[in-house]
């Protein structure tokens, strides 16, 4: 039997009902189509505008008219694809803030204040460049001026087209020379084809500023004649996150094809194999954080969509169709979120399998397996140390020094093509940069080492951080901040100082780790609060999250914002904003030893006794020796030793109950201690009153009932 598998996105979570406006052309597509799907051939296709699968489609992508291979390629009426936002940018300087990534964000906005122009410094033959990754055949290049701005027409810019980096691309082919521009407008070059992986806008000659707000580039990868790697992975995405895909639900349907043109299902493709007699689908990351709902069908079916949701319009995972057709569906993001990288399952498929999301079709039950691991080096390794001063290995970094690296990490994000990259700064200083272009991909992040000189890995999920002793969690709320307040990409750097100079009370820092994150704009008042972790740390002190601002010759380290959490040999600091970071150690409680603090026990103990033996004695001596009633002051000086015994027979007495370990009969003897001493300073008070009292009155007191009075304040 010959399996036939077709995979279906739709933008929507349900599909329009069959709409009888049908033109003849879409009824004969449809009816090639359908022809396709019955063939015993195995082919993929791409369908537009589907109002109901299988009852109303037009093809875009057609294959031969007896389904037997890529005999030809209509697009349809698809617009052509800007391959320019794919790509990387530099330019010869920036100034006012007009970074090169503004030119490709898709936005033809020509008014500065709109923060969507390049702008470069005034300068001789400034340019801007676009890396396009892989070599293309470019149809044109469309260029959006500036408005209210001298158009850059009148200064002979030329667009350049090649694979050259000589004089930074601008050596490269000439496509166009720009001869006409009004301010404000956009305008297409057409380059005939012309081969290049570079796209250079450069103004030759004399002292100049560029300044432009949108590059659009559409063309083809060199060498091929169908739409197939980034390109056509462009394309696809154009199509799924088309603006009007509410009006008209976007799909695209694949049949199953030869799997080893691994080129076809990169990245944003699907792919689908055979493991231990299994129908495997995997999807990319990229797949699993969109809620898109997936049909996946085997066999061959002649049904529609409708039947395979509930009366609530949800999937319904596991149906089965009229004839061999078998339909699965489901939502990729519901069902993959909370799935954790499975290492076994993703080794036992293929080991060197990578930033997929494997689902077993042939299992009637709901499955996703995560083959993405969490835990990632950065994509380059970069040795940068532009500082005003040159540092040297091994020196101590200033305050200053340490604020400028810091600083300069928002224009040096835009100067390295890739997503991720590993920072050598000197000796002691080094860090980790972490770009996050696309808004969907934007999650919280960690950055996870064992030791002050291990490199840094970039880990996406927090289940894995309790493998290193050491780690920074940035929120998903810090990321949402900066791309709110930044115009730049997103990003986040962490720097690790283990050579910064001290503050001025040479604070003890815990592995003289100081941290330090920047995200291109000042962060605060975080509710999601980013965390610094140290497991099984040894150290001696009190430790104390602080955070410095960057101000001043020196850190001056404040404990304002942070909050340390200590649990054993653990810290935890929460801290709500970002700049730099350290714990401080407060020195312990100086301490006797065990052998002095027994010795001094024992003579503590010894002189109560002798205290309480003798209070003995002259408790003992005034009830035998008094014949006549004692005087009032006489009274008064009994009571007082009195309280002193109970007090010094307390104190004995406590240490005893002490090692007991009983807790009530510790509650019982501190409340007796209390007692005696406050008992013992009343009588002493009431002691030193009668004296001043007696002095005043000569010796005589009137007072009616005064030892009954003074006993009930005193006892």
């Amino acid at each position: 039997m010959s399996w036939k598998i077709c995979v279906l996105f739709a933008g929507l979570l349900w599909i329009h009902p069959f709409s009888s406006e049908c033109g003849n052309q879409q009824k004969k597509e449809l009816k090639t189509f359908r022809k396709c799907l019955n063939q015993k051939k195995s082919n993929n296709f791409v369908v537009e505008d589907s109002v109901n699968f299988f009852t109303d489609a037009r093809t875009v992508w057609k294959n031969g008219k007896e389904c037997t291979g890529n005999r030809s390629q209509d697009m349809g009426g698809l617009p052509a694809t800007n391959i320019a936002k794919g790509g990387n940018v530099t330019q010869s300087s920036v100034d006012r803030e007009g970074v090169p990534e503004r030119a490709i964000n898709g936005n033809r906005a020509s008014r500065w204040k709109e923060g969507s122009c390049i702008h470069t410094s005034l300068q001789i033959k400034p340019w801007w460049r676009l890396d396009l990754l892989k070599r293309y055949k470019i149809n044109n290049v469309t260029i959006t001026n500036r408005k209210h701005w001298r158009p850059i027409s009148n200064n002979g810019a030329e667009i350049r087209v090649g694979n050259s980096l000589d004089d930074d691309g601008n050596a490269n082919h000439r496509c166009a020379v720009i001869s006409s521009l009004a301010a404000g407008s956009s305008t297409t070059f057409v380059c005939n084809g012309m081969e290049g992986q570079y796209v250079n806008i450069v103004i030759p000659g004399e002292e100049q500023k560029l300044t432009l707000c949108e590059v659009e580039v559409t063309g083809q990868p060199s060498g091929n004649t169908a739409p197939t790697g980034k390109w056509f992975i462009n394309w696809i995405e154009t199509l799924i996150t088309a603006n009007n895909r509410k009006e008209h639900p976007r799909c695209i349907v694949f049949l199953q094809e030869n799997t080893s043109q691994a080129e076809i299902f990169e990245e944003k493709l699907l792919q689908i194999v055979q493991h231990n007699g299994s129908q495997l689908l995997l999807i990319s990351n990229w797949h699993a954080k969109r809620n898109f709902n997936m049909f996946v069908l085997t066999g061959r079916c002649n049904t529609t969509l409708t039947p395979m949701k509930d009366s609530n319009l949800n999937c319904t995972y596991s149906y089965t169709g009229e004839g061999p057709c078998q339909v699965r569906c489901f939502e990729t993001k519901k069902m993959c979120k909370k799935t954790r990288y499975n290492e076994e399952v993703c080794r036992q498929i293929d080991p060197n399998i990578n930033d997929k999301y494997i689902i077993n079709l042939t299992n009637p039950i709901e499955n996703c397996f995560k083959c993405d691991n969490p835990e990632k080096k950065p994509e380059k390794n970069l040795k940068w140390n532009k500082t005003s001063k040159v540092i040297e290995d091994g020196e101590k970094v200033g305050a200053a020094q340490a604020v400028e690296i810091m600083n300069n990490m928002a224009n040096f994000i835009t100067s390295f093509e890739g997503n991720s990259a590993a920072v050598s700064v000197a000796e002691g200083i080094s860090g980790v940069l972490v770009k996050k272009p696309d808004p969907e991909d934007i999650e919280e992040i960690s950055f996870a080492y064992n030791s002050p000189n291990e490199s840094m890995n970039i880990v996406e999920s927090r289940d894995v951080l309790g493998k290193f002793s050491r780690s920074v969690s940035v929120s998903k709320e810090a990321f949402e901040k900066t791309a709110s307040l930044n115009k730049t990409v997103p990003f986040v750097a962490l720097f690790r100082f283990n050579n910064l100079a001290s503050d001025e009370l040479n604070s003890t820092v815990l592995g003289n780790e100081v941290l330090a994150v920047e995200m291109g704009t000042n962060i605060s008042n975080l509710t999601d609060k980013m965390s610094i972790h140290f497991r099984d740390i040894t150290y001696e002190g009190y430790p104390s999250c602080q955070s410095w601002n960057g101000e001043g010759s020196r850190p001056n380290w404040t404990d304002y914002g942070c909050e340390t959490i200590q649990k054993g040999n653990n810290i935890t600091c929460q801290c709500s904003h970002l700049t730099f970071f350290a714990i401080l150690l407060a020195p312990p409680n100086v301490t006797i030893s065990s052998s002095d603090l027994k010795n001094l026990t024992m003579i503590t103990q010894v002189g109560c006794g002798f205290s309480l033996f003798f209070l003995s004695i002259v408790l003992f001596m005034h009830s035998l020796l008094r014949r006549t009633n004692a005087s009032i002051s006489t009274r008064i000086l009994i009571y007082l030793i009195v309280a002193l015994y109970l007090l010094n027979l307390s104190f004995l007495i406590n240490n005893f109950v002490a090692k007991g370990g009983n807790a009530l009969g510790c509650k019982i003897m501190a409340a007796a201690m209390h007692y005696s001493m406050l008992a013992t300073f009343t009588w002493f008070a009431v002691q030193a009153f009668h004296l001043c009292l007696q002095l005043h009155v000569g010796g005589k007191v009137v007072i009616p009932h005064y030892i009954l009075k003074v006993s009930i304040i005193s006892w």
